[in-house]
């Protein structure tokens, strides 16, 4: 599978589906994956998280925002 996303796909959520044989049990059979772009522009990281991280990761944001 190409993995690699075109720039107005960076930043966009999209789930995928986990094909490989399960090897741990605490392994999905989906995940979230996204494309970020470090702030130099130059160098393109792609991430798989959870549902359970994204919504971890949403709640310390909002922790965050109401510090400000």
């Amino acid at each position: 599978m190409n993995t690699t996303k075109s720039l107005e796909e960076v930043g966009h959520l999209a789930k995928i589906k986990n094909i490989t044989k399960r090897k741990f049990s605490n392994e999905k059979d989906e995940y979230l994956f996204v494309v970020v772009i470090d702030i130099d522009g130059k160098t393109q990281k792609r991430l798989i998280f959870t549902e359970r991280e994204i919504c971890l990761a949403e709640s310390r944001t909002r922790r965050l925002d109401k510090m400000k």
